[in-house]
């Protein structure tokens, strides 16, 4: 058992070797397993052992570029946020000195809108009488139909 850790406790090349070919023992096989459980060194060195290939070497930490990405799209939010409010704001404005919220254009709105109110409930009588017409229309044929099939 002991050719298969080193003396400072992480597994030989011949453990792992033991290991892919198969001609380890099953008490061998259970002691590597569970020493890979938490060995990620000796996770790697597996792995590698497994590929034949070389893994990626150059290890380049992540976390400064996903932080720096983080607070450059806080950013953007922050700038659209003000941006929206600052265009709200000039907006309102705007339109207060030209005279959107005076009286006098809230009594031309207001005349307008009964008008229109009008309009529309007059339209609105003239539709639902032109369907109900309609559908008497449709069933006066269906009935005449009917008949002159018996």
């Amino acid at each position: 058992m002991n050719k298969y850790f080193n003396d400072d406790g992480h597994l030989t090349a011949e453990a792992f070797s033991a290991l892919i070919n198969g001609t380890a023992d099953e008490t061998a096989r259970l002691e590597i397993s569970e020493h890979l459980s938490f060995c990620d060194e000796c996770v790697l060195a597996y792995s590698e052992a497994l590929t034949e290939d070389a893994l990626c070497d150059d290890y380049t930490p992540q976390a400064e570029s996903i932080i720096a990405r983080i607070r450059r799209r806080m950013r953007i939010i922050l700038v659209n946020k003000y941006a929206l409010a600052a265009f709200s704001g000039v907006a309102a404005i705007a339109l207060w000195f030209g005279g959107v919220f005076s009286t006098d254009t809230f009594a031309k709105i207001g005349d307008g809108l009964e008008k229109a109110t009008t309009v529309i409930s007059q339209t609105t009588e003239d539709f639902k009488t032109d369907i109900s017409d309609t559908i008497d229309k449709v069933i006066e044929l269906i009935t005449k139909k009917g008949d002159n099939t018996q």
